[in-house]
């Protein structure tokens, strides 16, 4: 009879522990559960945003240039920065409707950098500042007087820049 009590007494002891690591697991299993549905909401949130946002991007102009600007700097009188606006915008309007990622940065750039204009009958020498290529896309130039011509041809400017 003992011997059954011992094992009753054991068989309790199991019983309760089995019961006591239950409800401490259960509890952590819960938050567990929550937690994935959480996670579930998000993801489909986010997923629905992402889809958003590729639907947007689609329905975007390809990356292409819609326009150019030019931003000019430096110390001349407003006649002739309109003149040299007018003249820049002539030849970097060739780079409307190329798209973005076929474009390669430097000779986007030897578009306009250390070209030589003619406006108001004097000479300017424009430099690139910066570009940003952009459906918008914007120059940045700093026009300043040229200096005087003293091998003629192409003003004295290195690479065979062109008079407009």
């Amino acid at each position: 009879m003992r011997a059954a009590r011992g094992w009753g007494l054991l068989f309790l002891g199991l019983l309760a522990g089995a019961l006591a690591v239950h409800l401490c697991h259960a509890r952590r299993m819960e938050e567990l559960y929550w937690e994935k549905e959480r996670l579930k909401v998000d993801l489909l949130e986010t997923s629905e945003r992402l889809a958003r946002s590729e639907a947007l991007w689609a329905d975007r102009p390809g990356g292409k240039i819609c326009s150019v600007e030019i931003a000019i700097e430096g110390e001349i009188d407003d006649y002739a920065k309109l003149e040299l606006e007018r003249l820049a915008n002539e030849i970097a309007a060739t780079l409307i409707g190329g798209t973005i990622g076929e474009l390669e940065a430097d000779l986007v750039i030897a578009l306009l950098h250390r070209r030589k204009f003619s406006a108001e009958g004097k000479d300017y020498l424009a430099v690139v500042n910066w570009v940003v290529l952009a459906p918008q896309t914007l120059f940045s130039l700093s026009v300043s007087p040229a200096p005087a011509d003293s091998s003629g041809g192409n003003g004295g400017l290195p690479g065979g820049a062109a008079v407009f």
